[in-house]
């Protein structure tokens, strides 16, 4: 058995939840699906048919043995792939053509303890949470989880404000007149409560980037991008990034990084994050 490190692989399904697999460089993601009990779509095994033939958004791989009738040459090039045959040679996110109930998964349920509640503005509220099993969460930055209202049989659903990486998971809420989770964080929100939450959810997250970025948001729809910019610190693209907002909240990023830029936000002017940029090593297959 191969004593490789195992490298991560995002499957997100048609219905936007998302789950994530261990896979050693020697063996094929359909493998490394089915050992985690996710039945992606698979017939023949041998790169024959097709059936598993899904779309590689970003990452590295070896794209293995196969018919042209299971995939052509362009299809290759666009990035379209046989998770039966491919094997990564980097962290993979793959989108899945069927939903996560037909490959008999679910969005996994995580419990956490309310660590921290900053209100950055009368309407704005961040809480931040320590969940209990954080090594068994994985998302991508852009996501998205369903939150239950403490007290409530509701649910709000929330993107992601803190990167992949951090052992804290936070969280931006615009606060609305007679809203459930509004009315929890402003009235009964003590830390130390109790919170569930269900997920990752969402097709909108970070791809590899391949061209200067742009990101634009307004209130509280900062949160994901902030995700996003998190992650970037810790990665640093090889393309420019801006990100523009606005309006509150009011947050500033810190990071390591020496030569990145960060402006405090204010309610009433716009605001410019700017990360710096590095060559990239050229990949063999990168999407």
């Amino acid at each position: 058995m191969s004593t490789s490190m195992p490298f991560q692989v995002a499957l997100n399904f048609e219905d936007g939840i998302t789950r994530f697999v261990e896979c050693r460089p020697d063996e094929t993601v359909a493998e490394a699906s089915y050992k985690a009990r996710i039945n992606i779509p698979l017939d023949c095994r041998d790169g024959a048919c097709g059936t598993c033939k899904s779309l590689c958004e970003s990452g590295r791989y070896d794209g293995g043995d196969y018919i042209d009738e299971a995939l052509t040459d362009d299809e290759a090039a666009l990035g379209y792939c046989l998770p039966c045959q491919m094997t990564p040679q980097s962290d993979l996110v793959l989108r899945i053509p069927s939903s996560s109930a037909a490959a008999k998964t679910a969005a996994a349920t995580h419990t956490a303890t309310l660590a921290g509640l900053t209100h950055h503005s009368p309407t704005t509220v961040e809480f931040t949470l320590d969940v209990d099993d954080r090594d068994a969460l994985d998302f991508l930055p852009g996501q998205y989880v369903n939150i239950a209202v403490p007290g409530t049989d509701q649910a709000r659903s929330y993107s992601f404000s803190s990167g992949p990486d951090q052992h804290r998971v936070s969280f931006l809420v615009r606060i609305v007149e007679g809203g459930a989770m509004s009315g929890y964080l402003t009235e009964r929100a003590r830390v130390g409560d109790r919170i569930e939450f269900t997920g990752p959810m969402g097709g909108f997250y970070l791809r590899e980037l391949a061209r200067p970025a742009l990101l634009l948001a307004g209130g509280t729809g900062l949160a994901p991008l902030l995700s996003m910019l998190e992650d970037l610190t810790q990665k640093p693209p090889a393309h420019p990034v801006h990100c523009f907002t606005a309006s509150p909240p009011t947050r500033t990023w810190s990071t390591s990084t020496p030569s990145r830029t960060t402006r405090r936000s204010s309610p009433a002017s716009p605001s410019t994050t700017a990360l710096p940029t590095r060559r990239a090593a050229p990949a063999t297959r990168a999407m």
